[in-house]
């Protein structure tokens, strides 16, 4: 009997990485029901607003709605579209409510109880069967324990799950991201992979535009594989650019089509600079006030527009409005304010140097409570000023703090477990996430960063080093 029980309970264990993934899919599941049913009612909703569904989320939902709205009313695809902040979202949104027959809005309200579970489920389940693809990769080439642990922070780590039930694009993007890693984890020469790599890594930037230049990290990889085995890999690399360019190609084709300008979609990363960094660096620079610096940006951005001939439609708001159906416009204003805050940043080094400790320290204290306290008050301001936020300040540090301790240990050991080319890329890649993201000091934007972590911190678990 105990012989039997035995073998059961081995046959079961053998089944761990299965059993892991599929409850931590129902947790989330879990977890998005609960949201919903608080939150997914109009009772809730604070001066019209979906306490789920604002701030920037909102964009892809009017993206979307347009994108649905044109399919329902069988007009072409290419009519007229605002530039999309990211490429991706607004029209994976639109594809599902146009397939489930629901609408977005009910009036001027996001409407509520329209099919938000499934769409929440569907997110969830792409992500979980790309860690278990990513876990069947990795078992072939690594300690199973590692792999475990790995697959283990993928699976729950608070600071990543919370994003499976909110509308905001991490989860999407941690589904790519480890796409991306699958393809890299062992490094071929073959034309399929690096394309298919290629085509991956320019999805990022379709789903967070902050990834544009990240094709320049796994451009790295290539020229690190070539100085390690002393070969040229031309074959791989062009393999990886043609499915990057390729992509590149179709989405300023479709822009083309919706804007009459041919564009790689990047009105979001034109405007953050000027929008989140110029006026703080400026501030810190003159030592003025943040609405005065404001002003003054804005009053030289008319003069601007008026030298150039551009009809302003809104003069009140920080960033000009111009007629939604000028794109020429739009564009050549948010290239204007993009190159003029290239010159601010660069000028002002010392400010920006400044600004960029203070907020990178922020960026990198992880916050496994964002989601919760983003359905539970209006905003980020209202927020800061609770007594939770402070009893969750300690609590994070030393949460962040041992955290970290485990992907150092991790990242040692990993020396003797994994290649080098592939420590390589995930170290530039976490590095790109701290310096692209850094300045704007929110840890929500360093997130990704755990995925490129997660094998180190599968390594910190080994018992001992194995030589690969």
């Amino acid at each position: 009997m105990n012989l039997v029980s035995k073998t059961k309970i081995n046959k079961i264990l053998s089944y761990k990485f299965i059993i892991l993934i599929f409850i931590s899919f129902l947790l989330s599941n879990y977890s998005s029901f609960n949201y919903l049913k608080k939150y997914d009612n109009y009772s809730v909703y604070k001066d019209g607003i979906h306490p789920m569904i604002k701030t920037a989320i909102t964009n892809h939902y009017d993206e979307a709605n347009n994108f649905v709205t044109n399919l329902r009313n069988k007009n072409n695809l290419s009519s007229k579209n605002n530039l999309s902040d990211e490429f991706l979202p607004g029209r994976l949104l639109a594809g599902y409510y146009f397939l489930t027959g629901e609408d977005l809005y009910q009036g001027d309200l996001i409407k509520a109880e329209n099919g938000k579970f499934l769409y929440l489920f569907l997110k969830s389940l792409l992500y979980y069967l790309v860690v278990y693809l990513f876990y069947r990769k990795t078992i072939k080439i690594f300690s199973k324990r590692a792999v475990f642990f790995t697959t283990f922070l993928l699976c729950l780590s608070p600071d990543i799950v919370q994003y499976h039930s909110s509308f905001w694009n991490e989860s999407l993007f941690f589904s790519f991201q480890l796409m991306m890693l699958i393809l890299l984890i062992e490094f071929k020469k073959n034309f399929l992979n690096n394309f298919l790599l290629g085509f991956v890594c320019g999805s990022l930037y379709l789903i967070g535009q902050e990834y544009f230049f990240y094709v320049t990290v796994i451009i790295f990889y290539y020229i690190f594989i070539f100085f390690k085995y002393k070969k040229f890999f031309i074959k791989p690399l062009v393999s990886f650019l043609i499915g990057y360019i390729l992509l590149l190609i179709s989405v300023s084709y479709i822009n083309q089509k919706n804007t009459e300008i041919y564009s790689t979609g990047l009105s979001g990363l034109k405007t953050a600079l000027y929008i989140y960094i110029v006026p703080q660096v400026l501030s810190l620079e003159k030592n003025d006030n943040l609405k005065l610096i404001k002003k003054e940006l804005k009053n030289q951005d008319i003069l601007w527009a008026e030298k150039n001939n551009l009809k302003i439609l809104n003069k009140d708001s920080f960033i000009l409005q111009f007629n939604k159906d000028d794109f020429n416009a739009t564009n050549d204003y948010q290239n204007h304010i993009f190159f003029k805050s290239i010159k601010i940043i660069f000028k002002n080094y010392k400010a920006l140097s400044s600004l960029f400790v203070k907020k990178s320290l922020h960026l990198i204290t992880l916050n496994p409570f964002y989601i919760q306290y983003f359905y539970e008050y209006d905003g980020k301001s209202e927020f800061l000023k609770t007594d939770e936020h402070k009893k969750n300040i300690p609590i994070r540090i030393i949460y962040t703090l041992i955290f970290y301790f485990i992907i150092l240990k991790g990242f040692i050991k990993s020396f003797g477990q994994m290649k080098t080319e592939l420590i390589f890329v995930l170290t530039i890649s976490i590095l790109y996430v701290f310096f692209v993201m850094g300045l704007l000091g929110t840890p929500r934007y360093f997130t990704p960063a755990l995925i490129f972590m997660s094998p180190f911190f599968g390594n910190f678990f080994l018992k001992k080093i194995i030589k690969s």
